[in-house]
Protein backbone atom coordinates (compact mmCIF):
# COMPACT_ATOMS: atom_id res chain seq x y z
CA UNK A 1 0.00 0.00 0.00
CA UNK A 2 1.39 3.26 -0.93
CA UNK A 3 1.09 5.76 1.72
CA UNK A 4 0.94 9.66 1.77
CA UNK A 5 3.89 12.26 2.35
CA UNK A 6 2.10 13.22 5.53
CA UNK A 7 1.59 9.42 6.32
CA UNK A 8 5.70 8.53 5.81
CA UNK A 9 6.35 11.72 7.77
CA UNK A 10 3.74 10.64 10.86
CA UNK A 11 5.90 7.43 10.42
CA UNK A 12 8.33 9.15 12.96
CA UNK A 13 5.74 10.16 15.44
CA UNK A 14 6.23 7.22 16.95
CA UNK A 15 9.73 7.50 17.85
CA UNK A 16 9.58 11.19 18.44
CA UNK A 17 6.80 10.31 21.19
CA UNK A 18 9.56 8.08 22.30
CA UNK A 19 12.78 10.34 22.84
CA UNK A 20 10.04 12.69 24.33
CA UNK A 21 8.83 9.98 27.18
CA UNK A 22 12.24 8.81 27.89
CA UNK A 23 13.97 12.70 27.99
CA UNK A 24 10.55 14.69 29.66
CA UNK A 25 8.92 11.89 31.22
CA UNK A 26 11.12 9.54 32.94
CA UNK A 27 13.90 11.50 32.44
CA UNK A 28 13.39 13.63 35.74
CA UNK A 29 12.33 10.96 37.67
CA UNK A 30 15.78 9.55 37.47
CA UNK A 31 17.16 13.12 38.93
CA UNK A 32 15.10 13.72 42.27
CA UNK A 33 17.27 13.44 45.69
CA UNK A 34 19.78 10.95 43.70
CA UNK A 35 17.10 7.68 43.78
CA UNK A 36 14.41 6.01 41.81
CA UNK A 37 11.10 8.07 41.88
CA UNK A 38 7.52 7.37 40.63
CA UNK A 39 6.42 9.73 37.70
CA UNK A 40 3.74 10.93 39.75
CA UNK A 41 6.85 11.38 42.91
CA UNK A 42 8.63 13.58 40.71
CA UNK A 43 5.68 15.69 39.48
CA UNK A 44 5.97 16.82 43.00
CA UNK A 45 8.47 19.17 42.45
CA UNK A 46 7.36 22.64 40.65
CA UNK A 47 9.74 22.16 37.29
CA UNK A 48 9.77 18.66 37.30
CA UNK A 49 5.75 19.16 37.27
CA UNK A 50 5.96 21.45 34.15
CA UNK A 51 8.41 19.15 32.22
CA UNK A 52 6.75 15.85 32.90
CA UNK A 53 3.57 17.24 32.09
CA UNK A 54 4.74 18.61 28.78
CA UNK A 55 6.17 15.41 27.68
CA UNK A 56 2.89 13.64 28.78
CA UNK A 57 0.63 16.37 26.42
CA UNK A 58 3.38 15.99 23.49
CA UNK A 59 4.26 12.24 23.58
CA UNK A 60 0.39 11.75 23.51
CA UNK A 61 -0.27 13.49 20.62
CA UNK A 62 2.47 12.40 18.75
CA UNK A 63 1.18 8.82 19.59
CA UNK A 64 -2.46 9.30 18.14
CA UNK A 65 -0.55 10.50 15.18
CA UNK A 66 1.48 7.20 14.92
CA UNK A 67 -1.99 5.25 15.53
CA UNK A 68 -3.02 7.26 12.45
CA UNK A 69 0.11 5.75 10.46
CA UNK A 70 -0.34 2.45 11.31
CA UNK A 71 -3.85 2.35 10.91
CA UNK A 72 -3.15 3.44 7.09
CA UNK A 73 0.18 1.30 6.98
CA UNK A 74 -1.63 -1.74 7.84
CA UNK A 75 -5.19 -1.05 6.40
CA UNK A 76 -6.69 -1.06 10.13
CA UNK A 77 -10.19 0.22 10.88
CA UNK A 78 -9.94 3.45 12.97
CA UNK A 79 -12.95 1.66 15.04
CA UNK A 80 -11.59 -1.52 15.98
CA UNK A 81 -10.73 -2.40 19.79
CA UNK A 82 -6.99 -2.14 19.59
CA UNK A 83 -7.38 1.60 17.91
CA UNK A 84 -9.76 2.74 20.55
CA UNK A 85 -7.92 0.81 23.36
CA UNK A 86 -4.46 2.93 22.13
CA UNK A 87 -6.41 6.31 21.94
CA UNK A 88 -8.14 5.94 25.25
CA UNK A 89 -4.80 5.29 26.91
CA UNK A 90 -3.56 8.88 25.33
CA UNK A 91 -6.05 10.42 26.33
CA UNK A 92 -5.52 8.94 29.64
CA UNK A 93 -2.03 10.13 29.73
CA UNK A 94 -3.09 13.55 29.04
CA UNK A 95 -5.45 13.53 32.17
CA UNK A 96 -2.39 12.54 34.03
CA UNK A 97 -0.56 15.45 33.16
CA UNK A 98 -4.29 17.47 34.70
CA UNK A 99 -4.77 15.69 37.38
CA UNK A 100 -1.66 15.85 39.06
CA UNK A 101 -1.28 13.62 42.19
CA UNK A 102 -1.45 16.56 44.64
CA UNK A 103 -4.49 17.53 42.77
CA UNK A 104 -6.91 14.78 42.59
CA UNK A 105 -4.73 11.92 43.95
CA UNK A 106 -7.52 9.25 43.20
CA UNK A 107 -8.32 10.24 39.52
CA UNK A 108 -4.24 10.09 39.43
CA UNK A 109 -3.91 6.95 40.61
CA UNK A 110 -6.20 5.02 38.57
CA UNK A 111 -5.55 6.99 35.17
CA UNK A 112 -1.67 6.00 35.67
CA UNK A 113 -2.89 2.79 36.89
CA UNK A 114 -5.14 1.87 33.16
CA UNK A 115 -2.39 3.18 31.17
CA UNK A 116 0.14 1.17 32.51
CA UNK A 117 -2.43 -1.88 32.60
CA UNK A 118 -4.20 -1.07 28.90
CA UNK A 119 -1.52 0.54 27.25
CA UNK A 120 0.14 -2.96 26.52
CA UNK A 121 -3.05 -5.13 26.01
CA UNK A 122 -3.86 -2.50 22.87
CA UNK A 123 -0.72 -2.83 21.58
CA UNK A 124 -0.94 -6.30 21.40
CA UNK A 125 -4.37 -6.29 20.26
CA UNK A 126 -3.45 -3.76 17.37
CA UNK A 127 -0.68 -6.26 16.90
CA UNK A 128 -2.43 -9.42 16.26
CA UNK A 129 -5.48 -7.75 13.98
CA UNK A 130 -2.48 -7.05 11.45
CA UNK A 131 -2.36 -10.17 9.62
CA UNK A 132 1.31 -10.50 9.19
CA UNK A 133 3.08 -13.27 11.10
CA UNK A 134 5.81 -11.65 11.83
CA UNK A 135 3.84 -8.64 13.98
CA UNK A 136 1.21 -11.41 15.09
CA UNK A 137 4.46 -13.09 16.77
CA UNK A 138 6.27 -9.93 18.38
CA UNK A 139 3.21 -8.72 19.71
CA UNK A 140 2.89 -11.37 21.50
CA UNK A 141 6.18 -11.87 22.70
CA UNK A 142 6.15 -8.37 23.57
CA UNK A 143 3.05 -8.67 25.59
CA UNK A 144 4.04 -12.08 27.29
CA UNK A 145 7.82 -10.17 28.12
CA UNK A 146 5.86 -6.94 29.85
CA UNK A 147 3.55 -9.23 32.32
CA UNK A 148 6.79 -11.49 32.78
CA UNK A 149 9.25 -8.62 33.28
CA UNK A 150 6.61 -6.98 35.41
CA UNK A 151 6.06 -9.66 38.25
CA UNK A 152 9.88 -9.95 38.36
CA UNK A 153 10.33 -6.18 38.57
CA UNK A 154 7.45 -6.34 41.34
CA UNK A 155 8.77 -8.95 43.25
CA UNK A 156 12.63 -7.60 42.97
CA UNK A 157 11.22 -4.13 43.30
CA UNK A 158 8.43 -3.90 45.90
CA UNK A 159 8.74 -0.53 47.22
CA UNK A 160 9.90 0.96 43.94
CA UNK A 161 7.14 1.48 41.43
CA UNK A 162 9.71 3.83 39.21
CA UNK A 163 11.25 0.14 37.83
CA UNK A 164 7.81 -0.82 36.94
CA UNK A 165 7.02 2.30 34.64
CA UNK A 166 10.54 2.10 33.31
CA UNK A 167 10.41 -1.65 32.13
CA UNK A 168 6.39 -0.35 30.63
CA UNK A 169 8.49 2.09 28.66
CA UNK A 170 11.16 -0.21 27.54
CA UNK A 171 8.92 -2.56 26.08
CA UNK A 172 6.40 0.09 24.66
CA UNK A 173 9.34 1.99 23.25
CA UNK A 174 10.54 -1.46 21.58
CA UNK A 175 7.19 -2.28 19.96
CA UNK A 176 6.68 0.92 18.81
CA UNK A 177 10.27 0.86 17.09
CA UNK A 178 9.46 -2.57 15.35
CA UNK A 179 5.96 -0.92 14.09
CA UNK A 180 7.79 1.74 12.63
CA UNK A 181 10.26 -0.10 10.09
CA UNK A 182 8.72 -3.66 10.10
CA UNK A 183 7.68 -3.95 6.31
CA UNK A 184 4.10 -4.49 5.05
Amino acid sequence: MELSDTMECMKYSGILAIIVAWLFVAGPTFTINGKKNTISEATKKYSSKIIISIGLVVGSFLQFLFLLYLNAKFGLNSYSVGSLLYILTNIATVLVAVFTIQKNPRMHTFLVRFYFIVHPISLFILGVSIRIILVQTISSLLIVSYAIGAMFVWQRYKKQNAYMEEWAFLILSLWVLFMTFVPV
